[in-house]
């Protein structure tokens, strides 16, 4: 670049040097850097509770948003913590999971997750991501429950929400991790599901940087049932 910047400033013509103005001006604006502390990340408006604009939805969707209400019979609905998610395997390279798979057998099994919420954060699908950790706090293992928007989760969304102080309108990635003013022991219902977004190359259960440790690929996505018990 530099080369080719010197070369084109030894001709001395008055038109080559407008020439060459507008060439470097045109090329420094193709390769200039994002500003310093800009995101390049798409904006996504949280609108309400439930109304998000911008969302862009991505990896595994119909998965994500499958809309199967709970089985009434409460026997084919298994009760877990986190720690005992994250004990589990992954789902191994065999596999062949993409970002374009439907569920897979695994992925149909109903679960009801009971933890403290540890951490909410809004994702740039419209997400918002509960994280649970053991009621009693005392074994390792973080699970997240993901509740997307759209009819079915807006109750959900609603009582979110409501334990922190957050205002809207606001704006994904200016805030994502959003502050907690309560951390209620809950219990979400919905099927487990593997997050290849986060998952490392073995297709293992330990999410990798920039995530803690003991932080489970597996989780419950979506959420389709939700229960506070303090």
């Amino acid at each position: 670049m530099a080369f080719l910047v010197r070369s084109l400033c030894d001709n001395n013509s008055p038109i080559m040097n407008l020439r060459t103005l507008a060439f470097l001006l045109l090329t420094c604006l193709l390769w200039a850097p994002p500003a310093f502390g800009q995101s390049s990340k798409q904006v996504v408006t949280f609108r309400s509770s439930c109304v998000c604009k911008g969302a862009h939805a991505k990896d595994r969707w119909p998965a994500k948003t499958d809309r199967e209400l709970p089985p009434g019979d409460k026997s084919k609905i298994e009760p877990i913590t986190p720690s005992q998610m994250f004990q589990w395997p992954g789902v191994g390279v065999d596999a062949h999971l993409t970002r374009q798979s439907k569920r897979i057998a695994s992925e149909q099994r109903w679960f009801a997750l009971t933890g403290r919420v540890a951490d909410v954060r809004v994702e740039g699908d419209g997400d918002i991501h509960v994280a649970l950790v053991d009621a009693n706090g005392s074994k390792t293992g973080i699970v997240g429950a993901e509740i997307p928007p759209g009819t079915p989760w807006c109750k959900f969304r609603q009582l979110v929400f409501s334990w922190t102080p957050q205002e809207f309108p606001f704006n994904y990635p200016n805030r994502s991790r959003l502050a907690l003013q309560k951390k209620p022991v809950i219990t979400v219902t919905g099927k487990a599901f593997y997050d290849i977004d986060h998952a490392p190359k073995d297709r293992s259960n330990q999410r990798g940087k920039p995530f803690a440790p003991g932080y489970s690929v597996w989780e419950i996505h979506p959420v389709m049932g939700m229960a506070v018990h303090q």
